[in-house]
């Protein structure tokens, strides 16, 4: 699990890609962006929580 806090704004693309052991992710409510692929290939990630504050999310957050 990773809980990116209050200093992280923007999620980079492929910030996160083949994190095999990635359950789960919570952004807080300052993150303003997630770049594509950011969760690529993170085959066990289950919950994204994704606050609504969000003005630029990825229309691939999770690749293909």
């Amino acid at each position: 699990s990773v809980d990116l806090g209050p200093s992280v704004a923007r999620i980079g693309g492929a910030a996160f890609e083949r994190c095999t052991s990635l359950r789960s992710a919570l952004l807080s409510t300052s993150a303003t962006s997630i770049g594509d692929g950011a969760f690529y290939g993170c085959s066990l990630l289950r919950e994204l929580t994704i606050p609504r504050s969000l003005e630029s999310p990825s229309t691939t957050p999770r690749g293909h």
